[in-house]
């Protein structure tokens, strides 16, 4: 029998239904700096403004869409553990995340994170994940992705080319 290494367990446009915590604080704070617009610019957000939340935050540049190639700006600290090593002003190539160890998943995660920037709209999802390293075993991850654009336009017209993601993660108990 072949066990899936990535299982999503739920995934939803709807903020509604974002569990409370850290990243219903940070939907909170982008919708916050939207402003009326449909995603706020990278220059709205300040990391510095949500020190609680930056553990958990990637901030990632999107080199290009087809294929997708992306470069991560910010890595929070959760990740540095989680992958082993710094990613920050890596791409996901020179970060040598490979299908079959710490960058499992990441494929899916890609093509969840295109559809958010072709929507321009956030999403959250919750997934599990076998991890064959450190004795981890299934790891449960919920995420939210939030669309950002470089340009810094007063009528929101840029183009969604940036992603504000943040996940927690822990032991799936469960599986």
């Amino acid at each position: 029998m072949n066990i899936p290494v990535y299982d999503v367990l739920g995934s939803s446009w709807d903020m509604a239904g974002l569990p409370p915590g850290p990243l219903a604080d940070l939907y909170d704070y982008w919708d916050g700096k939207r402003a009326g617009r449909p995603w706020p610019s990278r220059a709205d957000i300040d990391p510095l403004d949500i020190p609680l939340l930056l553990k958990y935050l990637l901030l990632i540049e999107i080199e290009r869409l087809q294929p997708m190639r992306i470069r991560f700006r910010l890595v929070g600290t959760n990740f540095h553990r989680f992958f082993g090593r710094d990613l920050t002003g890596k791409t996901r190539d020179e970060a040598e995340l490979r299908p079959d160890g710490p960058g499992a998943g990441l494929a899916e995660m890609m093509a969840e994170w295109r559809e958010v920037l072709q929507r321009g709209a956030p999403r959250w999802a919750s997934v599990r994940q076998r991890v064959e390293r450190d004795g981890l075993g299934w790891v449960r991850f919920t995420g939210l992705a939030l669309p950002l654009s470089r340009a810094n336009t007063s009528d929101g017209a840029g183009t969604a080319d940036m992603l504000l993601v943040a996940t927690l993660y822990h032991p799936d108990e469960a599986a």
